[in-house]
């Protein structure tokens, strides 16, 4: 898991880092999910643990985390 971290975490700072303007934190949200939701739609191999990372996020991120449902 500690991989797909590091590349999580990779592909964050490239997009944050890229050319452009974001004039606050909240402005960055968008292109960062729109980046994670690609590469999780690209994802070919079994994903392990990730109900326990989807169930950590949910509770940490309570109030930002929406189910689908």
């Amino acid at each position: 898991m500690a991989n797909t971290v590091g590349l999580l975490h990779k592909l964050r700072r490239k997009i944050i880092m890229a050319p452009g303007h974001f004039p606050s934190g909240v402005a960055t949200l968008k292109p960062t999910w729109l980046a994670l939701h690609s590469v999780v739609v690209k994802w070919t191999g079994a994903r392990q643990d990730w109900n326990s990372a989807m169930t950590w996020f949910a509770l940490s991120y309570l109030a930002r985390f929406h189910l689908g449902i």
